[in-house]
């Protein structure tokens, strides 16, 4: 054990606000654990791909209720990976901190902790929450760039990663979070909203000017939607789209996103209620869009705004089915 568990406990007593950082399987819900069974803590788990509290892809403010964690809150990230969610990731981690009820309050991460990306992912979500405790697991002084943070008056403990502790395989998180996604859609059940009905987040989608097809110069058959904002465009097509320069001016835009009818369904969105509270998951099954009609598997048909994603999910069995990715030009 590269810490003293006593020791890191009466640390924890003294602040109220710790940020655990270090590469996948360095231990950091273990520790986490660990002080969790000496004293009250709120824990906000912000590692979206391996979720101890709360579903994968969100990020999840759990207290204790009695012996175990429950999840009180959450926001929607999009996304399993950090990787081009970084935005939402910060958004999400300072926003559960503005729910927190009892301090301490312990803040789980991701393992995207070095590079440049992971840099600058921790070093933003730090500046957004402001601890005043940051522990590091580390191999190998990967984390040095933490102790910038003691000049402004942050205590930083760096302790090396256990031998103990094990690498998963790639595999081995697949599983895991497939049986979570399982867990978090059990009883799920399948709706219909009309677009009038509620508001997208985070998609061109019912938020641009449609586009009638008669003002269409190129590719007019083979394109069911279009929708644009002031500089990019949605175009939803049955076929490949020939001529895109010509379409792009036809539609007078800079940024064109092109997406077929099925490429939606198992799409993963954040479903939020009235007061903006996030009440859970859902799963695209298709989207109507002649009809103006999505069609949704949820735990609950009581939301107001989905938020879309990237994640998709096989609908039949939760396992990974890849990422929204639409042609972009």
């Amino acid at each position: 054990m590269p810490y003293d568990i006593n020791d890191l406990v009466k640390t924890i007593k003294t602040h109220k606000t710790c940020i655990v950082i270090g590469k996948n399987d360095t231990g950091k819900s273990t520790l986490i654990k660990k002080v969790s069974e000496s004293v009250s803590i709120s824990v906000i788990d912000s590692d979206i791909g391996q979720s101890d509290i709360g579903p994968p892809s969100v990020v999840s403010l759990g207290e204790r209720d009695n012996d175990k964690y429950s999840m009180i809150d959450g926001y929607f990230c999009g996304s399993t990976s950090p990787s081009g969610h970084l935005l939402q990731m910060v958004t999400g981690v300072a926003k559960m901190m503005r729910k927190v009820r009892d301090l301490p309050v312990m803040i789980n991460t991701t393992g995207l902790a070095t590079g440049s990306y992971g840099i600058a992912l921790k070093t933003e979500k730090i500046n957004a929450v402001m601890p005043d405790l940051l522990i590091a697991l580390e191999y190998d002084n990967e984390l040095k760039y933490l102790d910038s943070y003691k000049r402004i008056g942050i205590k930083v403990l760096r302790y090396p990663v256990s031998n103990e502790t094990r690498q998963k395989t790639r595999s081995e998180r697949a599983y895991l979070r497939q049986r979570a996604f399982r867990e978090h859609f059990k009883g799920y059940s399948l709706s219909e909203h009309y677009f009038k009905d509620i508001s997208f987040q985070r998609t061109i989608l019912n938020n641009g000017t449609i586009v009638d097809r008669s003002y269409i110069t190129v590719n007019k058959d083979k394109i069911i939607h279009a929708e644009k904002n002031d500089t990019d465009a949605l175009v939803i097509a049955e076929e490949k789209i020939e001529n895109i320069a010509a379409l792009k001016k036809s539609l007078e835009v800079r940024s064109l996103n092109i997406y077929h009818p099925d490429d939606f369904a198992g799409l993963i969105i954040g479903l939020i209620g009235t007061s903006g509270e996030f009440l859970g998951l859902g799963l695209i099954k298709d989207i109507d869009i002649i009809n103006k009609k999505i069609s949704i598997y949820s735990s609950t048909d009581k939301f107001v705004i989905a938020q879309f994603g990237t994640h998709k999910l096989n609908l039949n069995n939760f396992k990974d089915k890849g990422t929204l990715k639409p042609e972009r030009y």
